[in-house]
């Protein structure tokens, strides 16, 4: 079993999610935005410079947190058709993740 595949799971207790988490707080990654309409409304606040949810008003720190949080490039075309592929890559980033936390150790 691959570590992608592994993160497979809904659990919040699966200790390759637990590796995770540990390898953001050691990355020092902030939180994110966990609905679609709130990256649409943070994109909004990145044009416009005016906060109205979170923190971010630069297009640059978006950019940031979203990789930070392994949460692919395209979330914003993702669809019920494509959420399998958005799942799947979102998984594959949250394993280089890990990878970069214990090759730090």
């Amino acid at each position: 079993m691959t570590l992608p595949a592994a993160l497979g799971t809904t659990s919040t207790g699966s200790p390759f999610f637990q590796t995770y988490l540990a390898a953001q707080v050691a990355g020092g990654a902030r939180g994110f935005l966990s609905k679609i309409d709130s990256v649409t409304m943070v994109d909004k606040q990145t044009h416009t410079g005016t906060l109205v949810l979170g923190e971010i008003v630069q297009s640059e720190d978006l950019q940031a947190n979203l990789s930070e949080n392994a949460v692919p490039s395209f979330v914003r075309e993702v669809t019920t058709a494509s959420y399998r592929e958005f799942l799947g890559e979102r998984r594959r980033l949250m394993a280089a993740s890990i990878r970069r936390y214990y090759e730090a150790l």
